[in-house]
């Protein structure tokens, strides 16, 4: 369900440590952010880190034919299982058709349910809607999320519906409540996420009132 949107080992390697999730996503931005000096070893460490569960890599090109220049070093240089982010583009469907045979695609940056379905088509196992995109651009993601959710469920296409792009929690928990299978959220937003001040009041105040009560938690046979 959850997924953790970043390429920082340490941010990754504490929230992993702490809850559950389903894989780690990466981008282009993400990448740069961590000034990576050595792109494919920086992928293949942090798909061991998080195996057996997956790593979203998408591709940085934008032609067809670098499209394809760039899947070729992927396959040369993973030696961990993947799954390719391809933008739902031209060139993108394109690309989907020609590697959906044996790689497992991810069809990324979608704004349609046209772009959604027709990358179901050229083979795509999971799209990614961008959610605080659409927002800031006028669009309606939570509606789309929920009509693709619909077609995907009537149909009973073999997609996964995962909601990206997160200023806030609550648009979170409306991509999931309306359709999205899951989210992939950056790592400060997941942790303030899983935490809430009125348990840690509550906790306070259980511990609090069973103060001087400890002994009880002594076996019997302590008696």
């Amino acid at each position: 369900m959850y997924l953790i949107d970043s390429a920082n080992f340490e941010d990754i390697d504490k929230l992993w440590d702490a809850y559950i999730f389903e894989g780690v996503t990466t981008n282009p931005t993400l990448m740069a952010r961590e000034n990576v000096r050595y792109y494919f070893k920086h992928l293949n460490t942090l798909a061991k880190r998080i195996e057996p569960k997956l790593l979203y890599i998408q591709i940085v090109s934008e032609t067809e034919e670098e499209m394809k220049k760039e899947v070729a070093s992927l396959k040369r240089h993973m030696n961990h299982p993947f799954s390719l982010k391809i933008p739902a583009t031209p060139a993108g469907y394109k690309l989907m058709r020609s590697v959906s045979g044996d790689i497992l695609v991810t069809a990324t940056a979608v704004t349609t349910i046209h772009q959604a379905l027709m990358s179901v088509k050229c083979g795509a196992k999971a799209v990614v809607v961008y959610v605080q995109r659409m927002f800031k651009a006028g669009l309606a993601p939570i509606t789309l999320i929920e009509a693709l959710r619909q077609k995907v469920d009537a149909e009973s296409l073999n997609t996964t519906i995962i909601a990206a792009s997160f200023d806030g929690a609550s648009l979170v928990e409306r991509a999931l409540l309306y359709g999205a299978h899951k989210v992939t959220v950056k790592p400060k937003l997941l942790e303030k996420m899983f935490q809430s001040s009125l348990t840690d009041q509550s906790v306070k105040k259980f511990t609090k009132d069973f103060t001087g009560k400890r002994n009880l938690l002594k076996e019997d046979d302590d008696e």
